[in-house]
């Protein structure tokens, strides 16, 4: 029998960060930068752009971090799967160490500014690992470490894991993080308003348009900026850039599970295999809460108990968890060619853009999309601007094989 499951969905992270009561827009405000959406990559957003002397106003149709920033697993990490070794054979070992700098300055600048902040946000490092249970496996593995140490990572391939169960291998990435991204993104709501600009709740976007200058309309106000940035799934509007970016990206739901185990393993870890998952321990009230997450799919082909109790009887095969204290599920979008997006909304915009493709790993890629837009709006160059361009050709190109991919997934 499967793990007992609370009735209601919530978020571990959720349940334990501030709550904050941020005011609706009622007025006509004029900033440098309006910003669409008040998740981690949004608010990361606004700080950069703010460290870099602009002011920023940041709408929220909903609560800060209240919906896919809440219901993460916690991993701040550059270790994305086994993608390193993809990325040189695809792109070029160049491009792959673009990808592999950008993302170890964002784990920089995260733990800078919860430090010179001193943002209470359950900030822990951890060595992170990929595992697999499967002997066939292990050269992948063993390429993945290699490459990903070539390219100056912390990388080592390793075969005895702290886990319960027998792994035949695994790529171990030192000194990683997790923590609660709604609490720190909350925080940085805070110092954004304390700095000047603004931050909005309960205030969704009705129109955009682009000009000189630009407006962001709600119901109840108005937002003038000299740019725009939209960093909220799909951009909203106008309707034309839902089937731009239906080309580029697609959604993804998982799922997650937390309950205490006893002796719960020291580090974090995901694999690749079927019928393996995402394992995070924390400490909670001295006590270790282990959040199991996966069962990933395509929106509207899963049923959520279903998913739900499946995570649940593996923490309790594997961890001796009989009860399950929450269960969530979050969606975010996966770039076909497995690159983030930042940069013009169009080809031809000058004052709109996007940021988004998180793939599930946003609590360090917000940080990188935030930097490519902050330089571009400074006037500078950046390899990381080429990296994370909306409409890049390798995006679409690779689409028929993601969805492929996806299809064997679900019917396997």
């Amino acid at each position: 029998m499967s793990s007992q499951l609370p009735l209601k969905e919530r978020s571990y992270w959720l349940q334990t960060s501030t709550s904050l009561e941020l005011p609706r827009l009622d007025d006509e405000i004029t900033v440098d930068v309006a910003i669409v959406g008040g998740g981690i990559g949004g608010l990361t957003t606004g700080y950069m752009l703010a460290e870099a002397g602009l002011r920023v106003a940041i709408l929220e149709k909903h609560t800060i971090a209240g919906k896919t920033t809440g219901e993460t697993t916690g991993k701040v990490t550059m270790q994305h799967g086994l993608i390193y070794a993809e990325l040189v054979k695809r792109f070029g070992r160049q491009r792959a160490l673009t990808y592999a700098t950008a993302y170890t300055a964002a784990f920089a600048d995260i733990s800078r500014i919860i430090e010179q902040n001193n943002i209470d946000c359950d900030w822990h490092i951890r060595d992170n690992f990929v595992y697999t249970t499967e002997a066939k496996n292990l050269h992948t593995f063993q390429q993945e470490a290699k490459v990903a140490s070539d390219l100056g990572l912390p990388a080592t391939f390793e075969t005895a894991l702290d886990l319960p169960f027998p792994v035949a291998g695994a790529v171990k990435f030192t000194g990683q993080a997790y923590f609660n991204a709604a609490e720190y993104t909350r925080q940085l709501a805070c110092l954004l308003r304390q700095k000047g600009s603004f931050v909005f709740e309960h205030s969704q976007a009705k129109h955009i348009t682009e000009g000189t200058p630009c407006r962001v309309t709600t119901a109840h106000g108005c937002i003038i900026a000299k740019n725009i940035v939209i960093a909220t799934k799909v951009p909203p509007a106008p309707l034309a850039a839902r089937f731009t970016y239906a080309l580029n990206e697609y959604p993804h739901t998982s799922y997650i599970v937390a309950g205490k185990a006893t002796g719960a393993p020291g580090g974090m870890y995901i694999s690749p295999d079927q019928h393996h998952y995402s394992i995070l321990p924390v400490q909670q009230n001295g006590e270790s809460l282990v959040l199991i997450g996966g069962e990933n799919h395509i929106p509207g082909l899963g049923n959520a108990k279903k998913r739900h109790k499946t995570l649940a009887q593996y923490a309790r095969d594997w961890f001796g968890i009989e009860q399950i204290d929450f269960r969530w599920k979050a969606m975010d979008y996966m770039a076909y060619d497995k690159l983030p997006i930042a940069g013009p909304l169009y080809p031809w915009s000058k004052h709109i853009f996007v940021v988004t493709g998180f793939k599930k790993w946003g609590l360090t890629t917000s940080m990188v999309t935030a930097k490519v837009i902050r330089d571009r709006l400074m006037g500078q160059t950046t390899p990381e601007m080429q990296l994370c361009y909306p409409h890049r050709l390798s995006a679409p190109l690779a689409m028929p094989g993601r969805l492929a991919q996806e299809l064997r997934h679900i019917f396997s």
